[in-house]
């Protein structure tokens, strides 16, 4: 979702996530954070609303893109990696990883660098 949110510029480095004021499963959670802090903390409640404003259909074309596992987000942009039919091996996961760590995805370098950092 980041490197996705990042390239195609629904989010920022430097944009602070408001929290709602609702009970989370963490109580790191429970707070603004950038979406730097979000990644940190594992928000998915960050990750939900970076998702919705992409959108399903270019989250979809853009899952696709990079080969993301088995590519298929199915119909719910903001829950597909947690409950949805993405499925993804561990050695797919550690080739991403893989190629994030060396900056070789099909992102720009800028959004691989603030993802990294």
């Amino acid at each position: 979702n980041a490197l996705i949110g990042l390239e195609h510029h629904k989010a920022t480095t430097t944009e602070i996530f408001k929290w709602d004021g609702q009970k989370r499963l963490f109580p790191e959670w429970e707070k603004d954070m950038t979406l730097g802090d979000a990644m940190k903390a594992s928000a998915i409640p960050v990750y939900q609303d970076l998702a919705r404003r992409i959108g399903l259909e270019l989250m979809s074309k853009e899952v696709k893109r990079v080969g993301y596992g088995n590519a298929d987000i199915g119909t719910q942009v903001d829950n597909f990696w947690l409950v949805g039919p993405l499925k993804i091996t561990p050695q797919q996961e550690a080739q991403f990883a893989y190629k994030l760590a060396n900056k070789t995805l099909p992102f720009s370098q800028k959004v691989q660098d603030e993802v990294q950092s």
